[in-house]
């Protein structure tokens, strides 16, 4: 599946389940603020969208992302390269990376790929991000990466 064809998909069943939650608030009376779909939209991306996970996402694109067990640096880097670039075109983004070796960095993706999360719109104004420096920064060290997908119009802001 394309990522056109699967951001499609989303928003279809996304405006569906908003109609509803509308529309069965209307049907019990529900007036202004109450029957407003700024209202139940947020509720439903917030409460109700269904949990998938970012691994899920990727591999509906078909990006995997193997164990490190055995890797090359060489063989991280490209793999990371491709993972990062598809999360992003689902408006995920890492941050905090550089901070971390290639090797941390990609442990630290591999593992947060697995968190359960909701299925978020993918819009310009829904963005996601894993935040790398949370693992811990190693102070000897720090690492450059220029091939890091950054959200439009954060490129300076992301990577001072």
């Amino acid at each position: 599946m394309t990522v056109d064809e699967l951001r499609s998909q989303k928003a279809a069943e996304r405006a569906a389940a908003i109609d509803r939650l509308v529309e069965e608030a209307k049907q019990e009376g529900g007036t202004g603020e109450l029957a407003s779909r700024t209202y139940w939209t947020i509720v439903y991306d917030l409460h109700m969208a269904p949990m998938t996970t970012n691994r899920r996402q990727l591999e509906s694109l078909g990006i995997l992302m193997p164990k490190r067990d055995g890797l090359s640096e060489g063989e991280m880097v490209e793999i990371l390269k491709t993972v990062l670039r598809g999360l992003a075109s689902l408006s995920i983004y890492v941050t905090g990376a550089d901070a971390l070796s290639t090797p941390q960095l990609y442990v630290m993706v591999y593992g947060a790929i697995d968190d359960r999360v909701r299925e978020m719109p993918n819009d310009p104004g829904v963005r996601e991000y894993i935040d790398a420096g949370l693992v811990g920064p190693d102070p000897e060290q720090g690492y450059i990466r220029d091939w890091i997908p950054v959200p439009p119009g954060c490129e300076e802001e992301l990577n001072d």
